[in-house]
Protein backbone atom coordinates (compact mmCIF):
# COMPACT_ATOMS: atom_id res chain seq x y z
CA UNK A 1 0.00 0.00 0.00
CA UNK A 2 0.85 3.89 -0.92
CA UNK A 3 1.71 5.44 2.14
CA UNK A 4 1.78 9.58 1.54
CA UNK A 5 4.17 10.52 4.44
CA UNK A 6 6.78 7.93 3.38
CA UNK A 7 6.81 9.78 0.31
CA UNK A 8 7.16 13.02 1.80
CA UNK A 9 10.13 11.69 3.65
CA UNK A 10 11.89 10.43 0.83
CA UNK A 11 11.37 13.47 -1.32
CA UNK A 12 12.58 15.88 1.66
CA UNK A 13 15.61 13.57 2.69
CA UNK A 14 16.28 14.34 -1.26
CA UNK A 15 15.84 17.94 -1.05
CA UNK A 16 18.40 18.44 2.08
CA UNK A 17 20.96 16.48 0.26
CA UNK A 18 20.94 18.27 -2.60
CA UNK A 19 20.83 21.62 -0.88
CA UNK A 20 24.40 21.43 -0.02
CA UNK A 21 25.41 20.46 -2.98
CA UNK A 22 23.51 23.43 -4.82
CA UNK A 23 24.50 26.16 -2.31
CA UNK A 24 28.51 24.87 -3.03
CA UNK A 25 27.68 25.22 -6.58
CA UNK A 26 26.38 29.16 -5.97
CA UNK A 27 28.13 30.22 -3.30
CA UNK A 28 30.56 32.87 -3.91
CA UNK A 29 34.36 32.16 -3.22
CA UNK A 30 36.26 35.98 -3.19
CA UNK A 31 39.51 35.46 -4.96
CA UNK A 32 40.40 39.50 -4.70
CA UNK A 33 38.50 42.40 -3.30
CA UNK A 34 38.38 45.43 -1.41
CA UNK A 35 40.70 47.15 -3.43
CA UNK A 36 41.00 49.58 -6.34
CA UNK A 37 41.36 48.63 -10.09
CA UNK A 38 45.29 49.63 -10.44
CA UNK A 39 45.74 47.74 -13.93
CA UNK A 40 43.43 46.21 -16.72
CA UNK A 41 44.21 44.13 -20.12
CA UNK A 42 41.69 42.90 -22.17
CA UNK A 43 42.21 39.23 -20.01
CA UNK A 44 42.90 40.49 -16.78
CA UNK A 45 42.04 42.99 -13.84
CA UNK A 46 44.65 44.05 -11.03
CA UNK A 47 42.38 44.87 -7.52
CA UNK A 48 44.85 46.66 -4.92
CA UNK A 49 44.41 46.45 -1.57
CA UNK A 50 46.63 48.37 0.50
CA UNK A 51 50.18 47.29 -0.47
CA UNK A 52 49.02 43.72 -2.04
CA UNK A 53 47.90 43.63 -5.66
CA UNK A 54 45.88 40.57 -7.15
CA UNK A 55 45.50 40.09 -10.79
CA UNK A 56 42.10 37.94 -11.80
CA UNK A 57 41.54 36.62 -15.61
CA UNK A 58 38.76 37.81 -17.25
CA UNK A 59 36.89 36.02 -20.29
CA UNK A 60 34.00 36.19 -21.87
CA UNK A 61 32.26 34.06 -19.25
CA UNK A 62 32.92 36.72 -16.22
CA UNK A 63 29.26 38.71 -15.39
CA UNK A 64 31.11 42.47 -14.92
CA UNK A 65 28.73 44.76 -12.68
CA UNK A 66 29.71 48.22 -12.34
CA UNK A 67 27.23 50.32 -9.40
CA UNK A 68 25.11 47.36 -9.90
CA UNK A 69 24.64 47.20 -13.03
CA UNK A 70 25.75 44.60 -15.70
CA UNK A 71 28.31 45.98 -18.20
CA UNK A 72 31.52 44.68 -20.14
CA UNK A 73 35.19 44.26 -19.07
CA UNK A 74 35.65 47.09 -21.23
CA UNK A 75 33.60 49.15 -18.68
CA UNK A 76 36.19 48.69 -16.39
CA UNK A 77 38.30 51.37 -15.49
CA UNK A 78 41.61 51.90 -13.29
CA UNK A 79 40.41 53.46 -10.09
CA UNK A 80 37.20 51.66 -9.70
CA UNK A 81 36.37 49.65 -6.29
CA UNK A 82 36.33 46.18 -6.70
CA UNK A 83 36.11 43.12 -6.10
CA UNK A 84 36.35 39.39 -7.59
CA UNK A 85 34.67 35.91 -7.03
CA UNK A 86 35.81 32.73 -9.20
CA UNK A 87 38.38 29.57 -8.89
CA UNK A 88 41.68 30.41 -8.55
CA UNK A 89 42.65 32.78 -10.23
CA UNK A 90 39.80 32.95 -12.92
CA UNK A 91 36.84 35.44 -11.94
CA UNK A 92 33.22 34.34 -12.54
CA UNK A 93 32.44 37.87 -11.76
CA UNK A 94 33.90 41.33 -11.31
CA UNK A 95 31.65 43.87 -9.04
CA UNK A 96 33.41 47.16 -9.23
CA UNK A 97 31.94 50.25 -7.67
CA UNK A 98 32.82 54.41 -8.33
CA UNK A 99 34.17 55.43 -5.07
CA UNK A 100 32.22 58.39 -3.71
CA UNK A 101 34.19 61.88 -4.00
CA UNK A 102 35.67 63.09 -0.60
CA UNK A 103 33.85 65.66 0.74
CA UNK A 104 34.69 68.90 -0.52
CA UNK A 105 36.39 71.95 1.29
CA UNK A 106 34.38 74.76 3.00
CA UNK A 107 33.68 77.25 0.54
CA UNK A 108 36.47 80.11 1.24
CA UNK A 109 36.29 82.48 4.07
CA UNK A 110 33.61 80.08 5.80
CA UNK A 111 33.21 78.18 8.80
CA UNK A 112 30.85 75.46 9.78
CA UNK A 113 27.87 77.04 11.27
CA UNK A 114 25.92 73.73 11.95
CA UNK A 115 26.50 70.66 10.84
CA UNK A 116 26.40 66.78 11.01
CA UNK A 117 22.59 66.19 11.92
CA UNK A 118 19.03 66.12 10.47
CA UNK A 119 16.88 69.40 9.48
CA UNK A 120 14.14 69.49 11.44
CA UNK A 121 12.53 72.49 11.24
CA UNK A 122 12.17 75.12 7.39
CA UNK A 123 10.98 78.31 7.39
CA UNK A 124 11.03 81.00 4.42
CA UNK A 125 14.46 82.54 5.86
CA UNK A 126 16.12 79.62 8.15
CA UNK A 127 16.81 76.25 8.29
CA UNK A 128 17.16 74.44 12.16
CA UNK A 129 19.77 71.11 11.66
CA UNK A 130 19.72 68.87 14.67
CA UNK A 131 22.60 67.07 16.58
CA UNK A 132 21.52 64.45 18.88
CA UNK A 133 19.70 67.00 20.98
CA UNK A 134 21.32 70.46 20.17
CA UNK A 135 19.39 72.36 17.46
CA UNK A 136 20.83 75.06 15.62
CA UNK A 137 19.03 77.15 13.26
CA UNK A 138 21.07 79.17 10.40
CA UNK A 139 19.66 82.07 8.57
CA UNK A 140 19.55 81.21 4.51
CA UNK A 141 18.85 83.78 2.02
CA UNK A 142 19.05 84.64 -2.22
CA UNK A 143 23.03 84.22 -1.81
CA UNK A 144 22.89 80.92 -0.27
CA UNK A 145 24.31 77.56 -2.14
CA UNK A 146 21.86 74.17 -1.66
CA UNK A 147 23.17 70.99 -2.72
CA UNK A 148 21.26 68.00 -2.36
CA UNK A 149 23.16 64.76 -2.56
CA UNK A 150 25.95 66.85 -4.45
CA UNK A 151 23.40 68.61 -7.22
CA UNK A 152 22.92 72.42 -6.64
CA UNK A 153 19.10 72.81 -5.75
CA UNK A 154 16.75 75.63 -4.02
CA UNK A 155 15.93 75.90 -0.52
CA UNK A 156 12.55 74.75 -1.63
CA UNK A 157 13.80 71.35 -2.23
CA UNK A 158 15.00 71.49 1.38
CA UNK A 159 12.76 68.41 3.65
CA UNK A 160 13.16 67.65 7.54
CA UNK A 161 14.61 64.53 7.25
CA UNK A 162 17.18 65.33 5.49
CA UNK A 163 21.01 64.92 6.91
CA UNK A 164 22.83 68.35 6.05
CA UNK A 165 25.58 71.15 7.48
CA UNK A 166 25.74 74.83 6.63
CA UNK A 167 28.43 76.87 6.24
CA UNK A 168 28.71 80.78 6.26
CA UNK A 169 29.55 83.45 8.79
CA UNK A 170 27.67 84.89 11.52
CA UNK A 171 24.60 82.82 11.68
CA UNK A 172 24.10 83.26 7.60
CA UNK A 173 24.51 80.02 5.80
CA UNK A 174 26.56 80.71 2.76
CA UNK A 175 26.15 77.22 1.52
CA UNK A 176 23.99 73.76 3.13
CA UNK A 177 24.94 70.29 2.18
CA UNK A 178 21.85 68.29 2.33
CA UNK A 179 22.06 64.54 1.64
CA UNK A 180 19.03 61.59 1.71
CA UNK A 181 19.59 59.55 4.51
CA UNK A 182 20.47 55.63 3.26
CA UNK A 183 17.76 53.24 4.13
CA UNK A 184 18.82 50.16 5.13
Amino acid sequence: MFKPSALLAVLVLALLSAVPAARAQWAPNPIAGGGLITALTATSVTITRGNVAKTVTVDANTVIKIDNVVKSAADLKIGLYAGAWGTGTQATEVRAFTPKPANPAPPAGTTQIAGGGLITNLAATSVTITRSTVAKTVTINANTVIKIDDVVKTAADLKNGLYAMAWGKDGVASEIRAYTPKTK
